[in-house]
């Protein structure tokens, strides 16, 4: 009995010195995924701060494209608006003060019984759409004895045909700038 209580001992210390080397081993994998997790740490924080400065400067670079199609717009619409009858030599953009709200236009004429408010957008999409319609709406109760036409203008394109249905269903025009400052209604 004693022979084979010594035997199961002599089996548990080797087995406890198995374990003892897996703990130190798992010890040791576990440090090494530590120090790799804040390696990795460190180098999504860098990305991050990187991908949001580059956000930034995407964002800056955004704002003058916009920017700069709105001023050829701008400049090229009394053309489009003289093929309608209207002889204006200058449109400009406009704030228009609702409630608590400033509603801007990037186009913005007031000719005889008649206002003009335009969007303008690098790439159209149903939410632009939807943005521009609830603004125009709101406009009307500020102009009430003048017609409203409302207009959409893009200049890339359109995300799909959903947003020129979509505007078309509102009674938005939508013209596309292309090249040479010539307006294609669609």
């Amino acid at each position: 009995m004693t022979e084979e209580n010594t035997k199961a001992i002599i089996e548990l210390r080797k087995q406890t010195e198995e374990n003892t080397k897996a703990i130190a081993e798992l010890r040791k994998m576990t440090e090494e995924n530590t120090k790799a997790i804040i390696r990795l740490t460190k180098i999504v924080d860098k990305l991050v701060k990187s991908v949001s400065a580059l956000n930034e400067r995407v964002s800056g670079l955004e704002n003058t494209f916009g920017l700069m199609t709105e001023e050829i717009i701008r400049r090229d619409f009394p053309a489009w608006l003289k093929n309608q009858g209207i002889d204006v030599s200058k449109v400009s953009g406009k704030t228009i003060k609702f409630g608590k709200k400033n509603l801007e236009f990037d186009v913005f004429l007031e000719y005889n019984n008649k206002v003009y408010l335009g969007e303008v957008k690098a790439t159209l999409r149903e939410r632009d759409v939807k943005r521009f319609y609830a603004k125009v709406e709101m406009v009307k109760k500020v102009f009430r004895d003048k017609e409203i036409i409302p207009i959409i203008i893009f200049r890339l394109r359109a995300k799909g045909e959903i947003p020129i249905r979509l505007a078309k269903n509102y009674g938005i025009k939508v013209l596309k700038y292309l090249k040479g400052g010539e307006f294609d209604e669609r």
